[in-house]
């Protein structure tokens, strides 16, 4: 079994003068949407963690809020267990997926989400002490 932690977000640079991106990690909003500007950072916490096994798929994707229509800023990023092989030796390396907006929206957005993977044995349990 793998955990999927997000950890950040940088904007390298927004879509407009302010975007509110937020993140759909396997069609469910998990983060966002948050106010961002070119050169801003989010720390993500709080956020419960995504626990995947065997031939599960993790797809994350970035999107950008807008009143009208959301729109798909980039992913997917696909994680899945094969992927969680690699990072079993290091369970504790962050790392980098960056997001291009490069599939119709107008302006070039771009985000780097920091994330970390690793192996667990099973996901804490409701009566469980376990914290981010």
């Amino acid at each position: 079994m793998a955990v999927l932690d997000l950890r950040g977000i940088i904007c390298d640079k927004t879509q407009e003068a302010v975007d509110e991106p937020y993140l759909v990690v396997n069609g469910v909003r998990v983060w966002g949407p948050a106010s961002m500007r070119t050169r801003s950072t989010q720390v993500i916490r709080g956020e419960e963690p995504v626990y995947f096994s065997g031939g599960g798929n993790v797809i994350v994707e970035l999107w950008e809020h807008d009143l009208a229509r959301s729109e798909l800023i980039g992913g997917p990023l696909q994680i899945d267990e094969r992927f969680t092989r690699i990072f079993a030796e290091n369970p504790r390396r962050d790392c980098r997926h960056i997001f291009h907006g490069n599939r119709g929206i107008p302006g070039d957005a771009t985000y780097t989400l920091t994330y970390r993977v690793s192996r667990v044995q099973a996901p804490p349990g409701p009566d469980s002490d376990a914290t981010r």
